[in-house]
């Protein structure tokens, strides 16, 4: 479904979101709007604990991913590795997304 860049989480000499010391900082970071967005989509439907760790989980990986080694220097840098991740329309709904939250935040 995904396309990989040349090096996987794990590989890179990067940042690494699945080795011990860091996976205890990230832990948690993401569940609480995950809940948030379940209950704005799906008001009746309720997520498991580790369902949520697990969708976590898979952030994580792709956040990995998409900052792995080499790590981008620039915006079009970050916005190559999302087509080249993603595939169409996501990677158009994600780079939308990004820039909407951009704006958002300059006023």
């Amino acid at each position: 479904m995904f396309s990989s860049p040349a090096s996987a989480v794990g590989e890179s000499s990067g940042y690494d979101f699945q080795k011990e010391e860091n996976a205890a900082k990230w832990k948690g970071v993401f569940v609480n709007s995950l809940r948030k967005v379940l209950e704005q989509v799906h008001p009746s439907l309720e997520a498991r604990q580790d369902a949520l760790d697990y969708v976590e989980s898979l952030i994580l990986r792709m956040l990995g991913m998409l900052c792995g080694h080499p790590p981008p220097q620039t915006p079009q840098d970050v916005e190559e590795r999302v087509r080249r991740t993603f595939p169409t329309p996501i990677d158009r709904w994600a780079l939308r997304d990004a820039r909407d939250a951009l704006e958002k935040g300059k006023t």
